[in-house]
């Protein structure tokens, strides 16, 4: 649901961001736009063509704000440059919780918990890297931090694991998400 609020609602970050930036004049070759294959309209149609939430400035600034600082595990990128079928749910979710007046942190605490479910995996590692190197439960760990590139981004997410095999912490757990459908 996320996915397809973030694909069609019609949003800046999509219709001047990064994926418009970066695709060629090609939107549909990202994973979050040339793997949209739920419906039955081609994604240029869909792509930032409703009006879904209408955002005030101050909200669609909320929304860029969290948006260029959250990363996920799959990828080097952040939700601005929505490229993942991940990147574009988190936007979707971002917009949806913008439009209901949720603050930065709110939104941000939210994505902190929608990584754990989509990348339990990385999740997990990441409760075992806090513990183990700054004393920390994942409740206790700042929202931002744990979303930033440093560790949920593609790479970042690498790091920790490679520190946790160095110190062979590294849990046994669920699997990671993917951007498959």
């Amino acid at each position: 649901m996320f996915w397809a609020f973030g694909l069609a609602n019609q949003n800046p970050i999509l219709d001047s961001g990064p994926l418009v930036e970066n695709s060629g004049g090609k939107i549909e070759g990202y994973a979050s736009t040339g793997g949209w294959t739920l419906g039955t309209r081609p994604v240029t149609e869909l792509y930032s063509s409703a009006t879904l939430a209408r955002l005030t400035l101050e909200q669609q600034s909320l929304v860029e704000e969290a948006a260029a600082n959250t990363y996920r595990p799959c990828c080097n990128n952040s939700t601005a440059f929505a490229d993942c079928n991940h990147g574009m749910a988190m936007l979707g979710l971002y917009e949806l919780m913008a439009s209901q007046n949720a603050t930065l942190a709110e939104m941000v605490q939210a994505a902190k918990y929608f990584n754990a479910f989509w990348f339990p995996q990385q999740a997990l590692q990441l409760a075992a890297y806090f513990r183990a190197a700054h004393n920390q439960t994942f409740a206790e760990i700042d929202p931002r931090t744990i979303v930033s590139a440093q560790y949920s981004s593609g790479s970042g997410a690498q790091v920790v694991q490679v520190w946790l095999a160095d110190k062979d912490l590294l849990p046994e757990g669920a699997g990671g998400g993917s951007c498959g459908v």
